[in-house]
């Protein structure tokens, strides 16, 4: 209000600001005095500390060495992040009957993964909006810091952090092609109906999906011809 007029404040304005000078530590502290009670403060410790290890450093390789085919600003990225976290955190929230809600050696079980968890989040949204070569560049980055910081994800050493998902269940990184069942063929299909499922297919439906049904917005980006309506249309 120091920077706004009374005709502003009492016509209930809006007093708009850069992103770099609101910073984006606000949109992590607003997200985590909304994260689960039941996940507790231990939750809230390790993802701050994860935040403010990797999110600065990736933030400014990414601006550094990355090529966009679309800009983005930081806020938008670390919002993307924060998003994606919540798609993996929805099932914490305490139910009303208290009947469902999950144990204390599930929410023991997923602290334990939640440096994984993080990683996978911080590759697709921080790390998704550079081209192919900016995605490798990243990718060393990416492993290296990790190896600096001593943790131990037990990450695959072949191909790029890109081309796994972290699961929940089997608490381990998997191929995105090993993530869905064994394709298909259906002779009733025509030609222009058959989609065969890749990996860069079967990982952005997955994100899309995901998203989606934890009620959020998605804008998919690329050039033509890379599936773009095809995944979204195969989703719907």
């Amino acid at each position: 209000l120091a920077v706004a007029s009374p005709a502003t404040v009492s016509r209930c304005g809006m007093v708009y600001m850069e992103p770099t000078s609101l910073g984006y530590d606000v949109l992590l502290q607003s997200w985590l005095n909304k994260t689960p009670k039941l996940l507790g403060e231990k939750f809230r410790g390790m993802f701050q500390m994860l935040f403010d290890k990797f999110v600065p450093s990736v933030l400014g390789f990414v601006r550094r060495y990355c090529n966009e085919p679309l800009p983005t600003v930081n806020n938008c990225l670390v919002d993307g992040l924060l998003h994606l976290m919540d798609t993996f955190i929805a099932d914490y929230y305490e139910k009303e009957d208290g009947s469902e809600n999950r144990s204390t050696a599930e929410i023991e079980q997923f602290l334990t993964q939640l440096p994984s968890v993080f990683v996978f989040c911080l590759v697709w949204s921080l790390g998704c909006t550079g081209d192919a070569v900016s995605r490798k560049m990243l990718n060393s980055f990416l492993r290296a810091e990790i190896t600096s910081f001593g943790l131990d994800l037990g990450l695959p050493q072949e191909g790029l952090l890109y081309d796994y998902k972290f699961d929940l269940v089997s608490d381990a990184w998997i191929k995105w092609s090993v993530s869905i069942p064994p394709y298909e063929y259906d002779p009733k299909l025509t030609f222009a109906e058959l989609i065969i499922p890749i990996d860069d297919s079967i990982c952005y439906t997955f994100l899309l999906d995901t998203l989606v049904r934890n009620r959020k917005h998605v804008l998919m980006t690329g050039p033509t011809g890379t599936g773009k309506t095809v995944n979204i249309q195969g989703l719907l």
